[in-house]
This record gives structure tokens, C-alpha cells and sequence, in this order.
């Protein structure tokens, strides 16, 4: 699909009156008043929410506006960044029901009345407005390769969820929209199968274990693969953890050893008492049947689907290379990626500064045509020197000095991943002005119905 269009042919920003039971419900009569202006819903190029240019051409946030749309605005008092759509004067072609009941007052997912092709329109460009910014131009021409999340609801396989263990009973769910406040969620439509059904038994569990259990508990990271003996629970991620660990963990396992298969927390130095309880790990596969691994505490990708299909696609790629290609793979994690283009023939050694997850990715079956290694390192000081392809996958905050020892070491084929566009868009600059050369862009929907994208570009160092 062209950048502009979306799925009825229209251009996405093109204000549209269409569907009527929207548009009903939207575009108000009411006469314009002293407390409310005119404006157009824009883009601001970053951020989950967008913007109304105000007649005197400021721009202020707002919630549940779509750029292109018109709209009469009313400035927030207490805080005069942001502002309230009172009424919608024209809907863009894109505006569409949201696909879960909760989307008035969860803050999980912001883009939920826009469609998906509109969502992927302006993340793509965002990521040209990014990279321009850095002396990057991805003109009309250039071909951007888009993979497309096999599943658009119910997708993730990794959650962090908020708890107020304080209140009776808990709350068990989300932030709100733009507030702290924790929106109770019995279920989530984004949540995969194996997911649905951990956090289910979680959320059970917290429901019916004693107040003075779980009062200090504050949230919980749950992970839950196809295929796996049970999910990965990680409580308190954020703080430390509860008073009643390891007895409340002990108790959960005990119960529901079929649904749970491991519970971690993160202790203090000195602390005595275990961190993990029960598998410190999980098996199992991504939806077209790649093996995957994760660690309690660990990372591993959210949409496995799209992962995977991310994966396939740069297994490919990385192939070209050269036959038997040597690839470093950095900030390894449980090694979803590297197994990838080890399978596909590739030798690849990864480095990975959580022991957990590299023990996970030890793990993994032997790939059918190269081979796969996993070590604990610091990817930031690894050598580079020694590979034909560079791959990583670098935390949200981006390479930082890791883009200069690129510069420095050079690696013939250097593959960039990252959630983040900003961080992606810098660390590019660095290595296209030390002379690499862009070869491909790939925009992975790992995220639908929110701002956040993946990422991944393969440049090359003409020899």
C-alpha cells in the first residue's frame, strides 16, 4: 500500500464522515462558545498522542484525535499542554471502533480507534521525519519492506501488569490514560492465548490470597509461551519485592504448578533467600513453530508471530553474505534473532550480559545447517573484529559508544534493531557519515494499536 492511503483508497488524512453510527457519535452541533477553538488533529512526530494546531499556531496534545481530523478544542486549565476535543467537526477515513472494551480509560494501548494501515502510515513517516533529522533521507523511492503482525489483537505473549495489592480487593490491570490510576482488567484483547490463560491464574491467585499477602505487591511481568510447561511470573519489577516472599511464590507453585511454571523476584544484595522459584526458564514456539526460549527476569520479544517473521526475513538477508556466513550477534538476549539465521546456515555467536537468559538460549535445539553460540559478555567492549556481519538488537536508549567502536572495527555488514526511532535514527547518522551505506529498511508491526514500532536496517561498508 502507498504511504497516504488507507485501506478503503482513501488518503488516510482525508477528513471523512464515514461510518455513520461515528460520525453521530462524534461531530456534535453544538454552537462553538468563547472556551473552545477550531484546529486540525496533526501529527507531532513523536509520542503516543497527537497535537491540534491552534489558531495562532501553537499545538497542544489531545486524546483520541487522528491527524487530519477537525476538531473544536477546549485547553486544559490545569495543565495548558494539553487539551480536550469537545466536538469533532470532520472523522478520518481511518477512525474505526476500537477493538477492546476497555479503550475509554486503559492507557495500554493508544491508537485503538485507528486503523492498522493508517497506524503503520504514520509510523513509517515518523521514522523519515526521524532520520531526516540526522541527515538521513528516505526519499518516496525508497523501498521500505513492511512486515505485518500476523495477529493485530491478541498478539502478546509478554505483559507487565499493575497492581495496587493495597486496596480490597486488588486491583489487577493497567495505568490509566495519561494517569496513574490502575484499570482494573479481567481480561485484555491483546493478550495471547498461553497469555490469557497465565494472567487469568495470576490474577486469581492475587484475588483470593490473604490482604496482608499481597498488600505490597505493585506489579507483575508475566510471560507465557505456545507449547510451554507454564508461564514466568516476575513480581515487583519495579520495586522490591513483597513481604511475603518466598512463601506467597511457594504457595502459588504449589497450587498451580500446571498454569505457573516459574516465580521470580529481584532481592538486594546480601538477601539470603532465593530469587527464583521453581524453572528459572521456559521452552516452547513462536506461532509458525521457531523454538524460543526465555528466562525469568529476561527479555524476549512481546508479538512472537511478528518476531519470528522479523527473524525468517533477516535469515534470509544475512545468507546473501557470503556462504557460512560468521555473525556476532550483540545484546543477544535469549537468542530469538541469532537462532534464526543459525538455522538458516549461518554460524553465530551470541553476547549477552544476563547469565539467565544466555543459560535460556543454551537451551535452544541445535539449528539444522550452522551453529549457535551463546556466551555472558558485555556487548558494549565486545571485539568486532572477527565477523562478517555485526547484528544487534540494543536496548531502548540505543548503542551510545557502541556506534563509534562500529565506526572504528568495521564489520563489513552491520544489522540495526531497534524499538525506538529516536535512538534508531541517531546511532544511524553515526555510521552513514563513517561511510555506511544503507542497504535495506524493514518496519516490523510488532506492536499494533500502539505508537511503537520495530525497527531494522541493514547497511553495508563498501570495502
Amino acid at each position: 500500500m502507498r504511504d497516504g492511503e488507507s485501506v478503503n483508497g482513501r488518503r488516510g488524512d482525508e477528513p471523512s464522515h464515514e461510518p455513520e453510527r461515528l460520525r453521530d457519535e462524534h461531530v456534535a452541533n453544538a454552537p462553538e462558545n468563547s472556551a473552545t477553538v477550531r484546529g486540525e488533529v496533526v501529527d507531532r512526530g513523536t509520542g503516543a498522542h497527537f497535537g491540534v494546531v491552534l489558531p495562532d499556531g501553537e499545538i497542544v496534545r489531545v486524546h483520541d484525535g487522528i491527524p487530519g481530523e477537525l476538531v473544536r478544542v477546549r485547553r486544559d486549565a490545569d495543565d495548558p499542554a494539553w487539551g480536550r476535543i469537545e466536538a469533532w467537526d470532520s472523522l478520518s477515513s481511518a477512525r474505526r471502533e476500537p477493538p477492546c472494551p476497555l479503550a475509554a480509560e486503559c492507557g495500554g494501548c493508544h491508537w485503538l480507534s485507528i486503523d492498522e494501515s493508517r497506524q503503520q502510515q504514520i509510523r513509517r513517516q515518523r521514522l523519515r521525519t526521524q532520520c531526516a533529522a540526522h541527515g538521513i533521507e528516505i526519499n518516496a523511492a525508497t523501498t521500505i519492506t513492511e512486515i505485518g503482525s500476523p495477529a493485530v489483537t491478541a498478539y502478546r505473549h509478554r505483559a507487565r501488569l499493575q497492581i495496587d495489592g493495597a486496596l480490597q480487593p486488588p486491583r489487577v490491570g493497567f495505568h490509566g490514560d495519561r494517569n496513574w490510576a490502575i484499570v482494573d482488567a479481567a481480561v485484555c484483547a491483546m493478550f495471547a492465548p498461553p497469555l490469557a490463560r497465565a494472567y487469568e491464574t495470576l490474577r486469581g491467585l492475587i484475588l483470593g490470597a490473604a490482604a496482608t499477602d499481597v498488600a505490597d505487591l505493585t506489579g507483575a511481568e508475566i510471560v507465557a509461551l505456545n507449547g510451554a510447561a507454564g508461564a514466568l511470573v516476575y513480581l515487583n519489577p519495579r520495586d522490591r519485592a513483597p513481604a511475603a516472599w518466598p512463601r506467597l511464590g511457594e504457595d502459588w507453585l504449589s497450587r498451580r504448578s500446571d498454569a505457573l511454571a516459574g516465580v521470580a523476584v529481584r532481592l538486594p544484595r546480601g538477601d539470603s533467600r532465593p530469587e527464583i522459584l521453581g524453572d528459572p526458564a521456559i521452552w516452547g514456539q513462536a506461532p509458525l513453530g521457531m523454538p524460543v526460549a526465555a528466562a525469568a527476569r529476561g527479555f524476549v520479544q512481546a508479538n512472537l508471530g511478528c518476531a519470528e517473521l522479523l527473524a525468517l526475513t533477516l535469515a534470509q538477508r544475512v545468507l546473501c553474505v557470503g556462504a557460512r556466513p560468521r555473525v556476532l550477534e550483540l545484546y543477544a538476549g535469549s537468542g530469538l534473532f541469532g537462532w534464526a539465521m543459525a538455522d538458516a546456515g549461518a554460524d553465530v555467536r551470541g553476547v549477552e550480559w544476563d547469565a539467565a537468559a544466555v543459560a535460556a538460549a543454551q537451551q535452544l535445539p541445535t539449528p539444522r545447517k550452522g551453529s549457535f553460540l551463546c556466551e555472558v559478555g558485555d556487548s558494549r567492549t565486545a571485539s568486532l573484529s572477527d565477523c562478517d556481519v555485526l547484528l544487534t538488537d540494543a536496548p531502548r536508549a540505543g548503542l551510545g559508544t557502541l556506534a563509534q567502536a562500529i565506526v572504528e572495527q568495521g564489520p563489513p555488514c552491520v544489522v540495526l534493531i531497534s524499538c525506538f526511532v529516536e535512538a534508531l535514527a541517531r546511532d544511524l547518522g553515526v555510521l552513514v557519515r563513517a561511510g555506511y551505506v544503507v542497504n535495506e529498511w524493514l518496519l516490523a508491526d510488532f506492536y499494533p494499536q500502539t505508537r511503537h514500532t520495530e525497527t531494522a536496517v541493514i547497511l553495508n561498508r563498501p570495502r
